[in-house]
């Protein structure tokens, strides 16, 4: 049988396994939550980076579909074709008026000498 001195060292030591067990278990609970906050922040991440990515290949795409300049140039190079058409359509319009009117003149001045020449 074992005496009151050995009884309390066995406790004591017992206490001692326990304590360290004890801590044992919460480095390794510790360690297991940083792991899992770790894989969280990881999965986020890539989250953030496939969004981003899924962001820019549209950016692309949208690009490679409309005209690479800055809308502001697009519009004024649309606004200086439009004018151009219009001048030249103008253009025209007095060259068939001044191509009608010399008609007339010289129908006018054919009329004048035939009834002149009377």
């Amino acid at each position: 049988m074992k005496s009151f001195q050995q009884f309390n060292e066995d406790l004591e030591a017992r206490r001692q396994q326990l304590a360290q067990r004890q801590k044992e278990h919460l480095a390794a609970f510790k360690k297991r939550s940083a792991d899992t906050v770790n894989a969280q922040r990881e999965r986020v991440a890539a989250q953030k980076e496939r969004e981003q990515l899924k962001k820019e290949i549209k950016q692309e795409l949208q690009t490679e579909q409309h005209p690479t300049m800055v809308p502001n140039e697009f519009n004024k190079q649309i606004a200086r074709q439009q004018a151009t058409w219009k001048g030249r359509q103008i253009r025209q319009a007095h060259g068939e008026m001044e191509h009608e009117a010399g008609a007339e003149l010289s129908a006018k001045k054919a009329r004048m000498k035939a009834i002149m020449s009377r």
